[in-house]
């Protein structure tokens, strides 16, 4: 219910703190509830003499705190209930400088893309900044896309690899770079620089 554990007291007393704030974030300082159990018992049991009342008392009590959780239980679920929610992959309005000023850059030093299931929300997600804040960004740096761009990082640094290692099979170059498979690699790589990568390879790896 967003309130800590019932704490019994050295004197028998019962003692609940805690609670949601507006914004439903739990706090030890939101309330403070004191139950005195022990001296309504002491009292009545006194008064009247009776261990029937001091049960009695006790029982109140509990019925007490029950009512009191499933109150603050409603409470708690109607606030979350009123929250807007956030679309997929979007998080809070981000302060401007709170934004890197090459969000491209830490896409490829980072090398995000070569996961291949890889989506704008995964991204935001990685860098702590909102999914349309990323997209912008990109498309102010490099006039493409998202789509476009990841694909653009993954052919840099399939070329990379085919340098580094000339003998590399496609189908493992492919899936190293972040494509599902070889052919939708292949025909990236010729859209976008014109050629095969062996073709690439021929013209701009050391001679031999």
């Amino acid at each position: 219910a967003g309130y800590s554990q019932p704490t019994l007291t050295p004197s028998g007393d019962i003692i609940i703190a805690g609670g949601a704030t507006e914004e439903g974030n739990f706090t030890p300082y939101s309330t403070a509830l004191l139950f005195p159990v022990a001296t309504a018992t002491v009292a009545s049991a006194d008064a009247q003499g009776s261990s029937r009342l001091v049960v009695a008392v006790g029982i109140a009590a509990v019925v007490a705190l029950v009512a009191l959780a499933v109150l603050l239980t409603v409470r708690r679920r109607k606030a979350i209930s009123q929250r807007v929610p956030s679309a997929p992959g979007e998080m809070p309005a981000a302060d401007a400088s709170d934004v890197p000023a090459d969000i491209t850059g830490l896409i490829r030093s980072k090398r995000l893309f070569c996961r291949s299931t890889l989506k704008t929300a995964d991204i935001a997600d990685e860098l702590g900044i909102p999914a349309r804040v990323i997209a912008e960004a990109v498309r102010k740096e490099t006039g493409l896309t998202m789509p476009q761009f990841i694909n653009t990082c993954r052919i840099e640094y399939a070329k990379q690899l085919l340098l580094q290692q000339p003998g590399i099979k496609l189908y493992v170059l492919a899936t190293d770079v972040g494509f599902a498979n070889e052919s939708t690699f292949y025909r990236t790589f010729k859209s976008q620089t014109g050629m095969t990568p062996l073709d690439w390879l021929a013209i701009n790896g050391e001679p031999s």
